[in-house]
């Protein structure tokens, strides 16, 4: 019962952490539509355009996942 107690005298620091994962969660929401509406063009993407994509995303991911790990 005792260790019960103990966790939740944490809770309130583990809700602060959990809001940075819920604003990682927001920017890549955020993103993901801007790349949608940014893409919807008529023209057919070629394999560099694909290349490039794949490259930036990659790039995009790696520095969207660091946020709660900066502010936890």
């Amino acid at each position: 019962m005792l260790n019960l107690i103990k966790n939740f005298e944490n809770i309130g620091e583990e809700i602060e952490n959990v809001k940075w994962i819920f604003l990682t969660m927001l920017v890549f929401l955020a993103a993901g539509a801007l790349f949608r509406l940014i893409g919807r063009g008529e023209g057919e993407v070629k394999i560099k355009h694909a290349m490039l994509i794949a490259a930036f995303s990659w790039l995009l991911i790696s520095l969207i996942s660091t946020i709660p790990f900066h502010y936890i």
